[in-house]
């Protein structure tokens, strides 16, 4: 009897010493996933009128820039409730800034083009603002920063 006991103790603190390592495992991968950086496809122009495309271009990249936004805070609750360590989170806090920048970049670009080809006094004045507002929202996602980019594209659109 004595026998019987110790074995299923020791067989208990084997069972738990493996759940222990496969956990760990387990939670490894599941940051793993969670850190991964993933690219955003581009924006692919559909209209042969540069300012149809570039209020398209900016309407998709603020949706994909505030999905970003939403997605950045889960991953950052899951990566604090797996208790990663801090490089993980800058890990993917990098991926995040990294889209980021190459959206900001490939809107500034086409920004610059369409702003140096407008001739209209009073439209290249809407498309600096609705520009502007779009930079101040996507740096600090407020409400407030939304309905003045909404109202400034509204604007640049309808001249």
């Amino acid at each position: 009897m004595k026998k019987n006991i110790v074995f299923f103790i020791f067989f208990m603190m084997l069972s738990g010493c493996a759940s222990v390592e496969s956990d760990s495992v387990k939670k490894d991968d599941t940051i793993n996933k969670i850190i991964s950086c993933e690219k955003v496809k581009s924006f692919e122009a559909k209209s042969a009128d540069k300012k149809i495309n570039f209020i398209e271009m900016i309407k998709s990249s603020t949706l994909s820039l505030e999905a970003d936004d939403y997605i950045k805070g889960q991953k950052t609750k899951q990566l604090l409730l797996l208790g990663a360590d801090s490089s993980k989170h800058e890990s993917m806090l990098s991926c995040f800034t990294a889209e980021k920048n190459n959206t900001i970049k490939s809107v500034s670009s086409e920004f610059n083009s369409i702003k140096n080809n407008t001739n209209n006094k009073e439209e290249r004045d809407a498309l600096i603002e609705m520009f502007s507002s779009w930079e101040a929202y996507i740096s600090n996602m407020t409400p407030d920063g939304k309905f003045e980019f909404n109202k400034a594209l509204a604007k640049y659109k309808n001249i």
